[in-house]
């Protein structure tokens, strides 16, 4: 039994390790005109869409070495979507049943297709204390671990594989750019910025690394307030950041202004990214102008396309 367990083991690590070539060694494209000086890498080439991937790759990697995770498992998990749908995917690759829990705020692209890859979806519809749901969607995974104490539950929010999973980012950056004065990154759960923010300075050491946040997200403010965009922003502080993150600055924009810079980032770059990047984007602009020259290299990281925010953007 124990070899039959162990060849298991090794069946989904192989599949794993197949998924591994379709993930990371994403290109970087520099902006033109009044943009020059800023380059995005588009996460939005990984596996499934996002860069959502590279930490799943990483968490399942390790649950399976570890033996929280086999073929028998359900996985169920948290999500605004594109980590749920980075996970029905992988789920699916391995022959393993996965549970999404979402909320009202998920994009109708995004639902649509976690109720296509998977055979349950939970949908939690009570606002928690914040005024979001996220809260009460974590309640609800709790709520199912107890009465299925088998299932494997990645947990994106305090699984410090999670943020290790994006150290890659920076490793990558090493070799695609010269010099770097400044990176600029989206939060939600804060694992991108806490992975690229523990490794990045290795390489570029005068570096600044800037968050982004939407105003009423918890990240970085203490007030929290009714948000309508998916997958930026948190109904908490981040526990990655607080215990690992190195991050020197954090800018905070309403939604309107991030829909703006999305759609400015498309019609001028011809870069259609979802919110995370527009407010990425938003910052960085902010960052050229304060430097009044185009000297400085400013990277920013767009984690997925703009084609799940369509309804957020018209």
């Amino acid at each position: 039994m124990i070899v039959n367990t162990e060849i298991e083991d090794c069946t989904l690590l192989r599949k794993l390790e197949h998924i591994s070539a379709l993930i990371g060694n994403t290109p970087i494209i520099p902006f033109t005109g009044k943009s020059e000086g800023i380059f995005a890498k588009l996460e939005y080439l990984n596996f499934t869409g996002s860069t959502k991937d590279r930490a799943s790759l990483s968490i399942l990697t390790q649950a399976i070495e570890k033996k929280l995770l086999n073929k028998n498992s359900t996985i169920i998990e948290s999500t605004s979507g594109n980590f749920g749908i980075s996970l029905a995917q992988f789920a699916l690759a391995l022959g393993i049943n996965f549970i999404p829990v979402i909320d009202p705020n998920i994009t109708t692209i995004n639902k649509k297709a976690l109720k296509f890859l998977c055979e349950k979806v939970i949908e939690v519809t009570e606002v928690d204390a914040t005024g979001g749901y996220l809260l009460n969607r974590i309640k609800a995974v709790e709520n199912y671990k107890l009465e299925h104490p088998e299932v494997f539950h990645p947990n994106q929010y305090k699984n410090d594989y999670n943020w290790m999973g994006y150290k890659s980012i920076a490793q990558e950056l090493s070799v695609q750019m010269d010099t770097l004065d400044y990176i600029v990154i989206a939060v939600s759960t804060g694992g991108t910025i806490t992975g690229v923010s523990r490794e990045i300075k290795k390489y570029f050491p005068n570096i600044k690394v800037v968050g982004v946040d939407v105003k009423g997200s918890m990240v970085f403010q203490n007030t929290p307030q009714k948000r309508k965009l998916s997958g930026l922003g948190s109904s908490r502080k981040s526990d990655f950041i607080a215990n690992y993150g190195e991050v020197d600055e954090a800018m905070i924009f309403d939604e309107k202004e991030i829909l703006d810079n999305c759609k400015k980032m498309a019609r001028n770059n011809a870069i259609f990214a979802g919110a995370s990047s527009g407010a990425a984007y938003a910052a960085a602009q902010r960052l050229l102008k304060r430097h009044k020259n185009k000297d400085v290299k400013i990277m920013m990281i767009c984690p997925d396309r703009g084609t799940s925010y369509v309804d957020n953007y018209l």
